[in-house]
């Protein structure tokens, strides 16, 4: 993005208020949902698919759930944050959880990472977090989660180099055809872990000890 306009700069903010409105802010955001204001151009970016995983210390102790039933016999790492669909914990497992069960609850999506690669629980986490890093086992349960997200930016800018040097860039970073766990259809990470290596940075790798996979 900055060799396309190397004299701009480039300012990235990270905002977890879904409510707020900030697209007289923004040139082009990413977000969860479209946006209400109908004058933006909006489209769909990529979709995040998500299922449980878990590290090879904590499966060598505690074993693999074999069903979302068999959940409550484990342990699991929670995130609470704006955008990240907690209650769907207490739908599948319910509230009348055993002692034990929630040993770990953050709003961080690196220390959520963290606390599974040390063995802490299992997690439901997006697909391509084996793309980003070999050290943590997917399990296959009979749920999983998906969500889209999109991008949007204001008309009157379509013909704005720098708006369409970022939506290029955007529509790079998420392409399906490179990186397959943003496709619309779910694709295992069994599928992608060792194929599509070249294509990003294992930038967790020297945080947690020796490969899994």
């Amino acid at each position: 993005m900055h060799a396309a306009c190397p004299s701009l700069t480039i300012s990235l903010i990270c905002d977890n208020d879904l409510e707020s409105d900030r697209s007289s802010e923004l040139d082009v955001a990413i977000v969860w949902t479209p946006p209400k204001n109908s004058d933006l151009i909006v489209a769909k970016l990529a979709t995040l698919h998500f299922m449980p995983f878990a590290s090879r210390g904590y499966i060598d102790t505690y074993g693999i759930p074999t069903s979302i039933e068999d959940l409550r016999n484990h342990q699991f790492v929670e995130q609470v944050a704006p955008g990240v669909k907690s209650s769907l914990l207490d739908q599948l497992i319910g509230t009348d959880r055993p002692p034990g069960f929630l040993p770990v609850r953050t709003n961080s999506s690196l220390a959520l990472f963290w606390a599974v690669a040390n063995n802490a629980g299992i997690a439901f986490m997006p697909t391509y977090a084996l793309g980003v890093t070999r050290k943590l086992i997917p399990i296959d349960l009979p749920f999983r989660l998906k969500f889209d997200i999109f991008y949007y930016y204001h008309p009157e800018a379509k013909g704005s180099p720098p708006i369409r040097a970022a939506v290029d860039w955007l529509k790079r970073l998420f392409d399906p055809q490179v990186y397959p766990w943003f496709q619309s259809n779910f694709v295992h990470p069994r599928d992608f872990a060792s194929s599509h290596g070249e294509n990003v940075v294992r930038l967790f790798e020297p945080l947690i000890g020796e490969e899994v996979i």
